[in-house]
């Protein structure tokens, strides 16, 4: 539990919660922008998604959503003279199903993705997009994970050999990515250097680039 004060309700709403889920700042990954492709599949029911109804509306807006699942403001209270109070509790089992169950339907979703790729697209674009997803699905489960470690230990250490990994997802695109050829070609780039800029960023991301100079058709 953790209590938070204020001139105002939605304030004191705000530094009791920010009190309560300051151990995660500590000790896990901050959640990043979803992508709208994220969105997309969080509207969809693809991936796991949740929203804390118990939770102020007002204050759900000003923390960290991945923070809040399980946190509810047990108590409100003003003391008749210029503070309010609010006391935030965490309901950790509630906590731990929500997360679990997140990651496993994440985990169901990055099967889906790699699994559904047709053999006559295993090297292509689309492959990689899905790949490239996977990714960011995977890493949402580790920090879905990070924070199960701090309210379920015991949770946590039985899930996680079954989450699919994230550096395994990371090497298989970048194996992936070295059987799909690029060529590129810029018209104007008499020295090359805005190719070699793009191509450097593609072999970055495990892309082999054929540089247009050395593959001159034959006249």
């Amino acid at each position: 539990t953790s209590v938070g004060d204020a001139a105002d309700r939605t304030s004191a709403g705000v530094k009791a919660v920010n009190a309560l889920t300051a151990i995660f700042r500590q000790k896990v990954t901050s959640a990043t922008t979803a992508s709208k492709r994220m969105e997309r599949a969080e509207s969809s029911g693809k991936v796991g998604y949740t929203d804390n109804a118990q939770l102020d509306q007002n204050v759900k807006q000003q923390v960290n959503e991945e923070d809040i699942i399980g946190v509810k403001i047990s108590l409100w209270w003003y003391d008749g003279k210029s503070t309010w109070y609010a006391l935030a509790t965490l309901d950790k089992p509630e906590a731990s199903d929500i997360y679990s169950k997140m990651m496993e339907q994440n985990s169901a979703e990055i099967h889906a993705l790699i699994n559904n790729i047709p053999k006559e697209n295993a090297y292509s674009f689309d492959a990689y997009e899905r790949y490239d997803f996977a990714c960011e699905i995977a890493a949402v489960n580790d920090r879905y994970m990070e924070r199960l470690q701090v309210i379920d230990p015991v949770k946590a250490d039985s899930m996680r050999g079954s989450l699919v990994s994230l550096k395994q997802l990371k090497k298989d695109m970048i194996d992936l990515a070295q059987h799909i050829p690029v060529r590129m070609e810029i018209t104007g780039d008499d020295t090359d250097r805005a190719t070699g800029a793009f191509a450097d960023t593609l072999a970055d991301n495990g892309s082999r680039t054929g540089n247009p100079r050395n593959q001159r058709k034959p006249p």
